[in-house]
């Protein structure tokens, strides 16, 4: 299985996986698959993905993941260590293969600045503020 042996050669050390985040101040939350320190990457926030492969047998990354990834490593940063990067490692569904896609500081600040505008207008047309937990 490539992804047993890679993460076998590569995890340095798990610190933990499928941990709730939360941003109190923004009013989000959700489960970080993983953090753990990798082989080249240092301290990541790993998200997994299941997909189907393309004709080509590429995995898709999609910006949506950048949004997620970025929203957790924010919300995790606030209760613990910053970690260095974030990485989507993509599985197929139709075969043992899988591909890392590592997400770029630049791209992880516009996904993040992505997410907050989501989230300001989820806020608006719910007419409601998670963080506080009263309408607007």
């Amino acid at each position: 299985m490539p992804f047993i042996d890679w993460w076998k050669d590569n995890c340095v050390e798990l610190h933990y996986s499928e941990k709730i985040v939360v941003n109190h101040e923004m009013g989000y939350a959700g489960k970080l698959d993983c953090k753990a320190n990798i082989k080249g990457h240092g301290t990541c926030i790993i998200d997994f993905k299941c997909r189907n492969p393309s004709k080509e047998g590429t995995i898709r990354v999609y910006d949506e993941d950048g949004y997620q990834l970025s929203a957790y490593m924010e919300a995790d940063a606030i209760m613990c260590q910053r970690a260095t990067k974030c990485l989507s490692i993509l599985l197929s569904s139709a075969e043992p293969k899988m591909q890392i896609h590592e997400w770029d500081g630049a791209k992880l600040e516009h996904s993040y600045l992505v997410f907050t505008k989501i989230t300001e207008l989820w806020r608006l047309l719910k007419n409601y503020n998670p963080a506080t937990g009263k309408k607007l």
